[in-house]
């Protein structure tokens, strides 16, 4: 598979100890360009049983043409693929693979991809040329002719199509999946597209293998298609034109998938008997999506909207019990509503329930890079046990800061543990600014006040957002630390340690 489906090419062994592992810079217009690239990989999977329906081995077909178009598109994936790619990151000892020529590349690219990618397009194109004047045909009478399909170049044409097809349907749905995965992608859209393309998909190839079948029975008088003619007054099953046929495809395979068991006419032949059965099977799996799919969005609540209505009913009943001055009630829920709406708004926020590998790959791939700077020799976790940062990062909570929010005030115990995620923060010593803590400077923590809060003394300064963007940190409770603590008793003496020697 290439390296836009897989992400990384297949690794190549280099020496003992370096693997070289390809990947493709994940940029605003190569990812666009991997999204364009869905189309050609969606007519190979809408193409391949209509060649089986209504194909001919013709280099004048108009299908030949798209065939062209979607080869050109390949080649064209080909070619930013080769010039894109850069070798990535060694999973053995992290260091970037030495072999950077164009040379090395090139030669690992053409033995795992080029094999797959244009050489099934080549031998299809010999196939149809060579197909074309072999093939013949079976009439009733003038004008009433169809495939002789027991000639077997037909069938050695339907069979070239396969290479070409199969790696091309496992790119496609590789590369759902990887959108699956990626937070950066509207999951409604995704799987609104994804919704779309079974159900068509679906009747496509339904409609397409009941034509194929009356085909290989040479459209008798007791195919379903005859019976059609009978049926449909302007439609004939030999001077129809093209586009009329596929639409009698369609037909026959929405009514097949929608009809559950009522078709057009009871399957008169043992081959359409058995592919019968499997339609019924489709067409419980279809509706049983279908009705999955309404009833999550009609039955279920927003978790994450009905969380936050709760949290605000419980803090005006707070409010209320404790007489808050209005003017301070009203700033707290002010302040809620900032952080629900951020949330929303941030993708990343997810109301989904995660298994817990998967939620921790989550947090590492979206905090690592933070607790990474802090877990460096001198820094408050260095020497820390990696499951104990793992579970850290889970524990820890996104909190959006408002223009000029103080976070912390000079004075006050520390009751959370924060880190810059993006943005900074400004270090107050009274009204002058001591430092600024930033988030997008490299190997230097963003740490907020590690020693006040793990030593339990009050804040030395007051920390605030500055007031002319907003900043986002993370934060971890003291209970969740406690928690932790309690399951790794060793770290908090490492973390003890860590710090007293940074006096």
């Amino acid at each position: 598979e290439t390296a836009q489906a897989e992400g990384a090419l297949p690794p190549a062994q280099v020496g003992v100890e370096q693997v070289l592992v390809y990947r493709v810079p994940d940029t605003p217009v190569i990812q666009r360009f991997l999204a364009f690239m869905v189309m050609p990989l969606v007519y190979e999977s809408w193409a391949f049983p209509f060649r089986l329906a209504l194909g001919l081995p013709d280099f004048h077909s108009g299908m030949l043409v798209a065939d062209y178009v979607c080869d050109a598109c390949f080649i064209l994936d080909m070619i930013v693929a080769f010039f894109t790619i850069v070798p990535a990151l060694d999973t053995r000892n992290h260091e970037r693979a030495e072999i950077t020529n164009s040379r090395a590349i090139a030669k690992h690219y053409f033995i795992h991809v080029f094999p797959f990618q244009v050489v099934p397009s080549v031998i299809y194109y010999i196939m149809t040329a060579f197909c074309a004047e072999r093939i013949t045909f079976l009439c009733e009478q003038p004008g009433m002719c169809t495939v002789d399909t027991t000639n077997w170049f037909i069938w050695l044409w339907w069979l070239s199509s396969v290479p070409r097809f199969v790696p091309r349907a496992h790119r496609l749905v590789t590369y759902m999946s990887r959108l699956e995965e990626n937070l950066k992608v509207s999951v409604g859209m995704l799987q609104g597209f994804k919704f779309t393309q079974i159900i068509f998909m679906s009747c496509h190839w339904i409609g397409c293998i009941f034509y194929f079948l009356a085909r290989l029975r040479h459209l008798s008088h007791e195919t379903w298609v005859r019976v059609m003619e009978g049926e449909l007054p302007l439609y004939d099953t030999f001077r129809s034109p093209l586009a009329t046929q596929y639409i009698l495809c369609l037909y026959r395979g929405f009514n097949s998938m929608s009809s559950l068991g009522f078709n057009l006419q009871i399957p008169n032949s043992y081959l359409e008997l058995i592919f019968s059965l499997f339609t019924y099977v489709i067409q419980v799996w279809v509706i049983g999506m279908i009705l999955g799919t309404l009833f999550h969005y009609l039955a279920q609540k927003d978790i994450v909207s009905e969380k936050h209505k709760q949290r605000l009913e419980a803090t005006d009943r707070f409010c209320t019990a404790k007489e808050l001055p209005p003017e301070l009630r009203d700033r707290v829920m002010n302040h809620l509503s900032f952080q629900h709406k951020k949330q929303v708004a941030n993708k990343a926020a997810a109301s989904l329930v995660l298994s817990r590998s998967l939620e921790i790959k989550v947090a590492s791939a979206n905090y690592m890079w933070v607790i990474e700077k802090c877990t460096n020799r001198g820094s408050v976790f260095f020497g820390c046990h990696p499951q104990f940062i793992s579970l850290l990062l889970v524990k820890l909570k996104v909190t959006y800061l408002m223009l000029g929010e103080e976070i912390i005030k000079k004075g006050d115990m520390s009751r959370q543990l924060s880190f810059v995620l993006h943005g900074a923060v400004q270090v107050m010593q009274g009204d002058k600014l001591k430092k600024v803590i930033r988030a997008d400077i490299p190997n230097v923590p963003s740490i907020i006040s590690a020693e006040a809060f793990f030593f339990g003394v009050p804040q030395p300064n007051t920390i605030r957002a500055p007031l002319d963007s907003e900043v986002q940190v993370l934060q971890l409770g003291r209970s969740d630390m406690e928690e932790l603590f309690n399951t790794y008793p060793e770290e908090q003496e490492k973390i003890i340690t860590n710090l007293l020697a940074s006096f």
